[in-house]
C-alpha cells in the first residue's frame, strides 16, 4: 500500500509510512507541517517605490534604457 501511494505522490515507500503513523496517532493534525531546527527563513518585502527603483536599475546602478529588463533574470 505505501509503495503503490509513494509511486502515485513522487515520495519514498519510507515517507508515505511516516505519513500513515502520525495520522495514525493524530489524525489530521499529525500530518501538519511542525517547526524544523536552524535559521527561520526570511523574506525580503519592499515597498512598491523600491522596487520600482530596483527594476529601472541595472547591476552598475546606471538607468536602464528598458524598465523592466532586469525583471526576468
Amino acid at each position: 500500500m505505501c509503495a503503490r501511494a509513494a509511486d502515485e505522490l513522487g515520495v519514498s515507500a519510507m515517507t508515505v509510512s511516516k505519513w500513515r503513523k502520525r495520522f495514525m496517532k493524530s489524525r489530521l493534525e499529525g500530518l501538519a507541517d511542525t517547526d524544523r531546527p536552524g535559521r527561520p527563513k526570511t523574506i525580503l518585502t519592499l515597498r512598491e517605490l523600491e522596487r520600482e527603483q530596483l527594476t529601472r536599475l541595472g547591476p552598475s546602478g546606471e538607468g536602464s534604457s528598458h524598465p523592466g529588463q532586469y525583471l526576468d533574470r
